[in-house]
């Protein structure tokens, strides 16, 4: 068994940005490749969430490396309100719907 606190070829550096990001490319490349069997299963479905959020806490990591936070940038993306105007709330504020889908009220009628 490899003890890491004493075996030299475990040496630990710090993560880097361009680490991070080949990771994070890395990741992804193994979700499509999951993907490209036939057929799923709930393990699957699982697997394959699990490795999605791994990427996004490495897209959250890259945001305390001072880059751009990948996550934080997908979810200033703006949305059509109901009125068709612009609405920068995000996801879960006021007005989101789904692109082309029409808009419809909430349960408290907003």
């Amino acid at each position: 068994m490899c003890d890491e606190k004493t075996d030299p070829a475990m040496e630990l550096y710090p993560m880097t940005a361009d680490d991070c990001k080949k990771l994070r490319r890395r990741i992804g490349q193994i979700i499509v490749d999951i993907k490209d069997f036939d057929g799923g299963s709930r393990e699957r479905s699982l697997a394959i969430t699990k490795l999605q959020e791994a990427r996004h806490w490495l897209g959250e990591e890259l945001g305390n490396l001072g880059e751009t936070d990948l996550n934080a940038e997908r979810d200033q993306v703006t949305h059509p309100g109901p009125t068709g105007k612009e609405d920068t709330a995000g996801p879960i504020g006021p007005g989101f719907t789904t692109p082309g889908a029409p808009a419809e009220p909430g349960p408290l009628g907003g």
